[in-house]
């Protein structure tokens, strides 16, 4: 058992999404990315899992770096000038560039003097992997010297939020060869919500094979072949249907000629996964549609470049074809059969100059993705911009938000002011939105906490000007709102009135340097939006309307949330709250002020299976309002099935295996029917460096003693006998938590767990030997002892809490690194040793790294190595010295 623990622990890497096709870097900005496992000797990576870099004229450098996070890799890093890196047939691969020799990081540089010689144009990365036992994780940045990279505008572009703007159903071909025509009875209609954000063009597939299409107006069509580096992006969804089948595509026709790009199948619709929550009849179409789920967009980007698209008919080149484009398709359902699907911010970019476009209102929810977003680094050709510090990270968290996802700029508090930046689609004319105004979310995470309010730099006209709103709390969201008033901002350099920078607003940067050292800081939410210009009476507002609740007898309790908002004039108001019904309602506040999300809960502890009715109500105490009832319905089914078992003390640190845990350190329980599924082991979750809170069914709820759940336990590995979870840091400060196990619904009895402010433990393997690693990285043995007066790592769980805080089940970062805050002493055979570094082990999650010098008066042979630390002694674990 202890070996699979040290195999989960010790081998466990922070795992990155992998790019989409040929995935166009920013200059300078690391990228991380995982490849999948290799399937040959000799596996070579490119298209959905390659990389670009655009190299304007007059550049003089390019040098691209691949940094495995692990040496050994054996990668070989390979770039072609304007052409995919590929294969001729099954001959030799095609490159201008190739590294090899082993593992290790690897660079490319091009030069003018090299050959062949830099040149003006993408430089596509491809990778070959000479191995089968790995995957590997890495990051590879690309950096361009000299010239100007020409920042991308928009030529044309439907937001959707008025109205359909001109795009059309294919019910005929326009008799150009290879048009495709969809059947008489799908429609396409607007929807004014539900899009990413705003509204969205929304197509409805009949019951037929003929193909449908989303077919774009006039203003995306014409000449083409002038525009620099040009691409569509656009958001897709398939709203319902059965399983997606086929790859989002494009179609473009000219020339008696039709092309076609093809990306990634998006997500399935939620419908064919969970059940509907409810149907609602569309007046529209006299059609039902599934609401009450969350379909997922995605976001796609499709370069025109000869090498990307296909040739469905005819024979005349791309180019020949950008030259006068007659008809531009989306093909709307890709799943058998009737079903429908939205697509949204459909937009054709471009490099360089252009008319300055008007912005439109609208958000970026993070809910996929960075979304465009990036941090001031490096540094912009732009005047009054700012350059971040190049050791802080920049990277998009996919839990955690406000909800869902956020992007997060992990600062090192360095001299340099580090700062978030807007994408292009916020940049431009503000003049015809009334009364524009910013609203974001933001978290401030530091072990000193937050000292500077949080700005807004907004760079327009040869002038900056600046918003400064309060000082952010720390680890709380905070709302702010900026309105785009004159009074409210302040010009810190130039001479523009600020009415007249609105015109030409060419940079937005969010201030991400909250505090004098390292420090975490997260943006969610961010919107554009217009303000009312005459307010409306308020009204209290409770949504939705009513809740229903659903769990398993002796599971865990279930929860929702409610959302109480001021409509209509939008001022905050104080607000009550009050349940009835039965004491089983819980809400999580009495009173509050709006807009608040209140989480509405059922304490089932005791009750039996059958149906239960209570009412939340909420009123707005000295106002003429009227109050807002909210019906809830809970509903306690039987238990079925295998009911989990903990054995008596069966919860015990990983490494010690006493029964005694602490926040972040990671625990064993062993029992019965822990797990339906065979023995699993789990991975980091995908496109984060963290672990899941549920494996095949199963989950470790931690509850104060009260039974209020604190947190779900993050999970390495599960089986019907044992699970291997990390204690959560929420649980810090208390003296004893209640831990069971979820089995697919149902739950075993909670079982009382002691805490510390430490509990240490070494891993150990074989027999009592401590998991260590020699200064020549061997693992520490009989036949591997280490020197007097070298480095010795050592590693364990059970430190408590570490500055900066890492977030319950991620993966330490090396950048900063996370400390253990209290003093900590060791010994090898009684003598002391000098330590190095006490600080959680970047890459993995809840392990203690402890680096130390083995001491001269240490004996030779094996000795014991005792670890104290915050009133906690670890368990005695043997280590050999020479």
């Amino acid at each position: 058992m202890r070996k699979r623990i040290i195999t989960a622990l010790i081998l466990a890497l922070l795992l990155a999404p992998a790019g989409g096709a040929y995935v166009l870097l920013t200059n300078g900005v690391p990228y991380t990315f995982l490849l999948p496992q290799p399937e040959t000797a000799s596996t070579f990576y490119n298209g959905d899992l390659g990389y670009s870099i655009y190299v304007p004229p007059g550049s003089t450098k390019l040098t691209i770096d691949f940094a495995p996070v692990s040496l050994f890799y054996d990668v070989d890093l390979l770039v072609r000038y304007n052409a995919e890196v590929g294969m001729s047939g099954t001959g030799p691969l095609l490159y201008d560039y190739r590294t090899s020799g082993g593992p290790g990081n690897k660079e490319i540089v091009v030069t003018p003097q090299s050959s062949p010689p830099l040149q003006s144009g993408t430089y596509y990365i491809a990778f070959l992997v000479n191995s089968t036992d790995i995957r590997v994780e890495a990051s590879i940045t690309a950096t361009v010297e000299g010239g100007s990279i020409p920042p991308v505008r928009v030529v044309a572009m439907s937001t959707f939020d008025k109205d359909l703007d001109g795009w059309t159903a294919n019910t005929s071909t326009g008799g150009l060869p290879g048009a495709s025509q969809g059947d008489p009875a799908s429609t396409l209609v607007w929807d004014s919500t539900g899009g990413n954000t705003g509204g969205f063009a929304h197509y409805y597939q009949a019951e037929s094979l003929a193909a449908g299409a989303f077919v774009a107006p006039a203003k995306f069509l014409g000449n083409l072949s002038g525009l620099e580096d040009p691409r569509f992006e656009f958001d897709f969804v398939q709203l319902t249907g059965s399983e997606t089948v086929y790859s989002v595509e494009i179609r473009i026709f000219g020339a008696n000629t039709a092309y076609s790009w093809q990306g990634p199948i998006p997500p399935s619709p939620v419908s064919n996964v969970n059940p509907c929550v409810r149907l609602v009849l569309n007046p529209v179409t006299n059609k039902y549609d599934c609401e009450g789920e969350s379909n997922i967009w995605s976001h796609y980007t499709a370069a025109l470049k000869q090498e990307f698209w296909n040739r469905l008919t005819g024979d005349a080149s791309l180019a020949t074809v950008l030259s006068n484009v007659q008809r531009i398709e989306v093909l709307a359902n890709l799943t058998f059969h009737g079903g429908s699907s939205g697509i949204d911010n459909f937009a054709l970019l471009s490099r360089g100059t252009g008319p300055i476009q008007p912005v439109a209102a609208g958000n970026t929810s993070f809910a996929s993705g960075v979304d465009g977003w990036t941090r001031n680094y490096p540094a912009s050709n732009l005047a009054g911009a700012t350059a971040g510090n190049a050791d802080s990270t920049f990277r998009w968290v996919a839990f955690d938000g406000n909800p869902a996802g956020y992007i997060r700029l992990n600062s090192s508090g360095g001299a340099n002011p580090d700062a978030l930046v807007a994408p292009d689609r916020f940049l431009g004319d503000y003049t015809g939105l009334p009364s524009p105004q910013f609203e974001f979310d933001y978290l401030h995470l530091s072990s000193s906490g937050a000292s500077k309010p949080v700005q807004i730099r907004l760079v327009a006209a040869d002038s900056v000007f600046v918003w400064t709103g309060p000082v952010p709390p720390t680890g709380l969201w905070t709302h702010y709102v900026a309105p785009l008033k004159d009074s409210i901002w302040q010009r810190v350099s130039g001479a523009t009135a600020f009415v007249q920078a609105l015109a030409n607003v060419e940079r937005i940067e969010i201030s991400a340097q909250q505090s004098g050292g390292p420090e975490s800081d997260g943006l969610d939410n961010f919107w554009l939006m217009p303000s009312p210009i005459t307010p409306a009476p308020p009204a209290l507002s409770a949504s939705p309307s009513a809740l229903s609740l659903e769990a398993v007898a002796r599971s865990s309790n279930p929860s929702t949330s409610l959302g109480i908002t001021s409509i209509g004039g939008g001022q905050p108001l104080n607000f009550t709250v009050a349940a009835s019904g039965g004491s089983w309602l819980r809400v999580s506040a009495a009173n509050g002020t709006t807009p608040l999300l209140l989480k509405i809960w059922a304490d089932i502890t005791g009750l039996a299976p059958g149906a239960y009715t209570g009412q939340v109500t909420v009123t707005a105490p000295g106002t003429s309002l009227d109050p807002r009832t909210v019906a809830v319905n809970l509903t306690v089914n039987q238990q079925a099935g295998m009911i989990p078992r903990i054995y008596p003390g069966g919860i015990v640190n990983s490494a010690s295996y006493q029964p005694l845990l602490a926040a972040g350190a990671l625990g064993t329980i062993f029992g019965t029917g822990l797990s339906a599924g065979p023995s699993l082991t789990a991975s980091f979750l995908p496109g984060t460096s963290s672990l899941p809170t549920r494996l095949q069914g199963t989950r470790v709820l931690v509850n104060d003693t009260s039974g209020a759940l604190i947190a779900e336990a993050p999970l390495f590995y599960v089986s019907d006998s044992q699970i291997n979870f990390q204690l959560p840091f929420e649980a810090f400060g208390r003296s004893q938590v209640l831990v069971a196990v979820d089995n697919n619904g149902s739950l075993s009895d909670p079982q009382t767990v002691s805490l510390a402010p430490a509990s240490l433990g070494i891993f150990t393997y074989d027999a009592n030997r401590a998991v260590a690693v020699n200064e020549d990285e061997t693992v520490n043995s009989p036949e591997n002892p280490a020197a007097h007066g070298s480095a010795l790592t050592v590693y364990m769980t059970g430190q408590g809490v570490v500055t900066p805080t890492v977030p319950t089940g991620a993966a330490a970062l090396d950048r900063p690194l996370s400390r253990a805050p209290f003093p900590a002493q060791a010994t090898i055979g009684g003598a002391p040793a000098k330590l190095l570094f006490v600080g959680l082990a970047p890459g993995m999650v809840g392990v203690l790294q402890v680096n130390l010098v083995v001491p001269s008066a240490a004996p030779s042979g094996d000795s014991p190595l005792v670890f104290t630390m915050n009133g906690s002694t670890s368990n005695s674990a043997i280590v050999t010295v020479r």
